[in-house]
């Protein structure tokens, strides 16, 4: 009796251990909960000067979940040991332009460089930096830089496999009109960076994938500002793991860190999980889980966090196969040769979110039409700022100029401008 009594509750005991384990919380959505608090406000601390303490502690707890403390290892420090990965911190600036005498910011890019040499590159991003006002910034957008560097682990295993070097880049600042992603494409396109000699300059992006609010709804690719056949390739390879995906126009006023990539007649997609408003005055939608209280991880799901990781490395490594194809190249520089950008412009800023926009813009100044319009603004995403006081919006019958002056909108659409105006004031 005795023996069959110690035999019970040896497995009770067994199977209480097997529960215990079962319950432990997979470290990835381990990970993506350890978004940082986010501070009170001190007495007198400007907008910027706040924004910059509350991001400076994200971008330190990314360093550190990425290469550990001198009492515990990091999610990649094996693989930075190893020189596998190589780890640098790239200066952004105030308007995300090199010209002189331009405000370099506290929060610096994160870049990871995975493989050796000056290999043809893939580009894999999301953003450090929260909106201050409300949340915390869990799905907007720490789950993309969480979902990117475990990523980045999943391919360190086979890198000797992979036909292109990646780069996994948190950037700084995408709230702030994608100054750190722009600061990153000019450096790299004027060669005026140290990720350079590290990168082999802006020609040997051959793609970009920007990962934006996970793990809410399902999968969507952002028609503005993506390019139409990675979009496919994320469709077929969603439903090789068994997901759904969509490629949508947002249809807002939206801007994010592929846009820049875009202008540049590189290959790019931004993916998000947001179901996006299917008319006008559609209110079910996810856009109010973001830039709110509502940002927060109660309103994501772990299953399909965790199911995005498999999608994304599973992506990732067929784009390393498609983007080496002869035929995608040769389409890429036809791309590349039909829209030449090759000056700076710092007029161009791309608006966030459409309740952003008379903030950013100028009120006293008339459109003026720049170089390579209208054509090259075309190509641009849903809105953005292409002169002082001018936005071009994109509706469902095509682009439209919005400039405020005195108060007061005026609009003309693309079609109404002639490519002999280039250059001339659109509005007395």
């Amino acid at each position: 009796m005795i023996a069959r009594a110690n035999i019970f509750h040896c497995l009770l005991l067994v199977l209480s251990l097997v529960s215990i384990a079962s319950a432990e919380e997979n470290p990835l959505w381990t990970a993506l909960k350890s978004v940082p608090a986010q501070p009170s406000r001190n007495d007198g601390e400007s907008e910027l000067a706040y924004s910059e303490r509350v991001n400076s502690l994200r971008h330190s707890a990314l360093i550190r979940y990425i290469a550990g403390t001198d009492e515990q290892g990091g999610l990649l420090s094996d693989h930075l040991d190893n020189n596998i990965l190589t780890m640098e911190s790239h200066r952004v600036l105030k308007d995300g332009v090199l010209l002189s005498g331009q405000q370099q910011l506290m929060v610096h890019n994160i870049v990871l460089k995975l493989g050796d040499g000056l290999k043809p590159t893939i580009v894999v991003a999301a953003h450090l930096d929260k909106v201050v006002a409300a949340g915390t910034g869990v799905i907007d957008d720490w789950s993309g830089c969480i979902m990117i560097l475990n990523a980045c682990r999943s391919l360190a295993e086979q890198a000797d496999e992979l036909n292109h070097n990646f780069v996994f880049v948190c950037f700084a600042y995408e709230e702030n009109n994608l100054w750190g992603s722009q600061t990153f494409v000019n450096d790299l396109k004027f060669g005026d960076s140290l990720l350079t000699p590290m990168l082999g300059g802006l020609q040997n992006i051959k793609g970009m994938v920007n990962l934006e609010c996970l793990g809410v709804s399902g999968l969507y690719g952002w028609k503005e500002g993506s390019t139409e056949s990675l979009a496919i390739e994320a469709k077929s390879v969603a439903n090789l793991v068994g997901l759904d995906f969509e490629n949508r126009p947002i249809g807002l006023p939206v801007g994010a860190d592929s846009v820049p990539f875009f202008f540049e007649g590189i290959p790019s997609i931004t993916i998000d999980s947001l179901k996006a408003p299917a008319f006008p005055g559609d209110t079910n939608h996810d856009f109010g889980k973001i830039h709110s209280s509502e940002d927060k991880p109660s309103n994501m799901s772990e299953a399909k966090y965790l199911a995005t990781l498999e999608f994304v490395t599973a992506y990732l490594r067929r784009l390393d196969q498609s983007l080496s194809s002869a035929g995608f190249q040769a389409g890429y520089q036809q791309l590349r040769t039909a829209h030449p950008t090759k000056e700076r412009n710092p007029l161009v800023k791309y608006v966030s979110f459409g309740h952003e926009l008379h903030k950013q813009m100028d009120h006293s100044h008339s459109f003026v039409v720049p170089a390579e319009s209208p054509s090259t603004q075309r190509t641009v995403g849903a809105a953005v700022r292409i002169a002082e006081g001018a936005v071009a919006l994109r509706d469902d019958a095509g682009w439209v100029i919005l400039t405020l002056r005195d108060g007061k909108a005026r609009q003309t659409r693309l079609d109404d401008i002639s490519t002999s105006q280039s250059g001339t004031n659109v509005f007395p």
